[in-house]
């Protein structure tokens, strides 16, 4: 039996290199990576543009998924057309998948939203995520993802922002 501990990890591919997958790329800069319209070192794709899904390298590799996963045909039919043979599958979403009271005026109002909290299912970007987290892709929720937004600014306009769970 090989020795897991000592092999090389597959190698990683960044599904749109926007703020945060740019920021992946820097830390993994021998990631694969892809923007909509055909740039120097990345690979065209488009969820839109069925002829662009083969671009990327994907087989066998570990994929980061940046954008939203909508709309729901589009991200079935990607991934049963090219993510079958992934090593594995993280989505990156939003915290703005969970649930809110209607109403809450204040950061006081908010309610703790946590990976418990229910999740909005009618908003299609939920939808693809939540289909791709049946498939078995990992879901991670960002409370933040540019440089000019933050957990606190999002409260204040009524977003909901995941807060850790308490060990008591």
């Amino acid at each position: 039996m090989p020795d897991r501990m000592h092999q090389a990890p597959p190698p990683l591919t960044i599904l749109g290199a926007g703020y945060v997958g740019m920021t992946l790329l820097r830390r993994f800069p021998s990631a694969a990576a892809t923007r909509r319209r055909p740039q120097e070192g990345m690979h065209a794709f488009d969820l839109a543009d069925e002829s662009s899904w083969r671009n990327p390298p994907l087989a066998g590799r570990h994929v980061v998924w940046t954008f939203p996963a909508e709309p729901l045909a589009r991200v079935q039919a990607f991934h049963r057309a090219c993510l079958q043979e992934a090593a594995s599958l993280i989505v990156l979403g939003s915290t703005s998948a969970y649930l809110t009271p209607a109403g809450a005026e204040s950061e006081a109002d908010l309610p703790l939203i946590d990976e418990d909290a229910p999740l909005d299912l009618e908003a299609p970007r939920v939808r693809g995520e939540e289909w791709l987290r049946d498939q078995g892709a990992t879901v991670l929720r960002q409370a933040s993802s540019a440089p000019d937004a933050s957990p606190r600014a999002g409260c204040v306009a009524g977003a909901s922002v995941t807060a850790p769970r308490s060990s008591t």
